[in-house]
């Protein structure tokens, strides 16, 4: 039991440094960051994931949000215009 739990730690902390070299590596190419590589590295991964939602745009690129439904046709609509000096 301590064999697989042993396994386990390890296997999610390897994804976590993984995830973490990720974030590092696109902050540090982020002009607008002041921080040093070391020094992001230093922070725990749910402070580096708050400061990339902060300095690192999202790309939405590739995917996909379903396909316009445009059937080519138009609806007229009527639009009056009411003046009062009109009415009377």
């Amino acid at each position: 039991m301590i064999a697989k739990v042993d396994g386990l730690t390890k296997a999610t902390n390897a994804a976590n440094e993984q995830q973490k070299a990720a974030i590092v590596k696109k902050l540090v190419a982020n002009e607008r960051v002041a921080f040093s590589e070391a020094e992001l590295k230093a922070f725990t991964l749910p402070q580096l994931e708050k400061f990339a939602a902060t300095f690192i745009e999202p790309d939405y690129s590739g995917m996909y949000f379903g396909a316009n439904q445009d059937t080519g046709e138009y609806e007229e609509v009527g639009l009056a215009i009411k003046n009062e000096k009109e009415a009377k």
